[in-house]
Parts: C-alpha cells; structure tokens; sequence
C-alpha cells in the first residue's frame, strides 16, 4: 500500500470530521470535484472504499483504519515540524517557585545563552502541582520542585539535596533551639506555601500520630511571600526551604529551626517528560543545573 501523502492526509481527517464535500473544499480551497477524484484515487491505490457517498459522507470500516493511519501520519508531521523549527528558533520554558527562579537559575541561563546565542528563554512561576502539570502538558520544557513528581512519564532529576525547615520570627519561644522535630512545633500555627505541597500529608500524619491539631490560617503561592508573612505578621511560623530561609534571614527578621523529622530531607528535581523526548535546550539545562551545584 502505498504511503498518504499530506494533502491525503488532510482529506481523511476532514472526512472524520465534515459531513459535505463542499465544506471539506472550502476548508482546503479546492473545488468539490478535486476532492472526489483525490478520495477515488485513494481508493484505487487502497483496495477499499474508504467514504460513502450519501449526503452525509461517513467513513467506512476501512476509512476507519484508514483515519488512524492518517492520524498517526499527522502527528509525527506536526512534531517534525515542532523539531526543525526548533533547530532554527531553539527556546526552553521553565516553571519554578519564584524564589528558586532568582537563586538557582541566573548563572545556568548565562551560561545556556553564551552557548546557544539564539536562545529564547520563557520563565514562568507556578506551584509544585501546577508545575507538575504544565510539564505533563508540554506546556513547559522544565521545571524545578523540592520532591519527586511520582506521575507516570515523568521523572525528577536530582540537582542538589535540599532540608525542610521552619522559618520563625525573631522573637518567637522556638529561637531557643537548633534543631527539633516537627510534633514539637505542631501546636503553632502554620504559612505553608503551595511550592511544598509534597509535605502536608507528613505534616497532617504527625498531627495525626500525636493526637494534635494543625492549624493552618494561610496558605500563599510561593516563598518569598511565606518569609514576608512570616517576619510582618503573627499569623504563624513557616514549613520552607533551608536553602530559601538561609537567603531570608538576610533580608527579613527571621531565623529557622531545622527538622530532624526523616522525611524532612529533600531533593531539589528538575522535572522533566521521559528521557527520549528531551530537547537539546533541556538537557543542557540539567548539564549546567547540575554541574553548578557539585
């Protein structure tokens, strides 16, 4: 059998889907008889009637193979398409929380630029969940979060150990210590930021396990914002980053307490599609992400 070409191509997806052979040639500007002839050509090439010719056109048994063919054909199409335009406009989207956006990604970007001059870069901020999903949806490249996304074409590569902590006012009764675990801070209220959604569950477990409640009055999208709360305000203290609070505490009236709790210990991840579907952007954006923090 031989092959479809585009414009087949066109045709079959647009037999799925008009219901006229005036409405499939006006959509690609032919007449109705270019149309039919091109169906009929198909046909002799095919061994199979592949429409009816009712007033309705409807595919047949196999029009129907014939569609999933040309679906298929189609895909691969537009992808090469998405794959050369990329060699000749090369571009990386990466989602992070605001905060690490600032740290982690300046001296890779400069890097990534002085190597691909035409680069396009497009940073956007999002929470650990909508991050997760803009990855899954190809609507960004890469993106970092502190956990392991755990969704199915995925993966989180690791790029430096990170450590929760809990970021304090200056002048609250937890100064005193240097490290505690988390049920002996539980009876404080609590800022969480949605960029660890990954730990509420840990810390719903402990109230859980101590017969204590966890009170949470505010819950704000990202770390920044959770630092400035945090120093402004009494409303609570704060589940972060060490790395976030280190850069905090030079800025706003607070100080951290790290936890001793196990699943405290974190990794930053670039989360990214599989392996096999990476972009040259991407994986240069691991290579330098990674050698920055070893």
């Amino acid at each position: 059998m031989l092959p479809l070409d585009p414009l087949d191509v066109e045709i079959v997806l647009l037999l799925n889907t008009e219901l006229s052979l005036g409405r499939i040639a006006r959509r690609l500007s032919m007449t109705t008889s270019a149309i039919s002839q091109r169906i009929e050509r198909m046909e002799d090439r095919l061994g199979h009637r592949i429409a009816t010719r009712k007033r309705n056109i409807r595919l047949t048994e196999a029009g129907m193979e014939v569609l999933r063919t040309a679906t298929h054909l189609k895909m691969h199409s537009d992808d090469l398409a998405r794959r050369l335009d990329q060699l000749k406009n090369p571009s990386i989207k990466i989602m992070a929380d605001h905060s690490l956006l600032i740290h982690d990604l300046p001296l890779v970007l400069q890097q990534m630029t002085s190597d691909i001059p035409k680069l396009s870069i497009h940073l956007t901020t999002g929470s650990f969940n909508q991050i997760i999903q803009a990855v899954n949806d190809h609507q960004a490249d890469a993106g970092l979060i502190a956990g392991d996304p755990k969704v199915i074409g995925l993966q989180g590569r690791p790029i430096r150990k990170e450590h929760i902590c809990l970021l304090i006012p200056n002048n609250h009764p937890l100064i005193r210590y240097k490290t505690l675990y988390f049920a002996d801070a539980i009876r404080y209220p609590m800022i969480l930021s949605n960029n660890l959604e990954h730990i509420t569950g840990h810390l719903m477990d402990e109230a859980k396990r101590i017969g204590a409640h966890l009170h949470i009055p505010m819950t704000v999208p990202h770390f920044e914002i959770q630092a400035h709360m945090v120093s402004r305000t009494d409303i609570g203290i704060a589940p972060t980053l060490e790395s976030v609070a280190k850069r905090f505490i030079s800025i706003y009236p607070v100080t951290y307490v790290r936890l001793l709790d196990d699943w405290a210990e974190n990794l930053l991840s670039a989360v990214i599609r599989e392996k096999g579907s990476l972009s040259d952007e991407v994986n240069t954006l691991i290579k330098y992400l990674i050698k920055l923090n070893h």
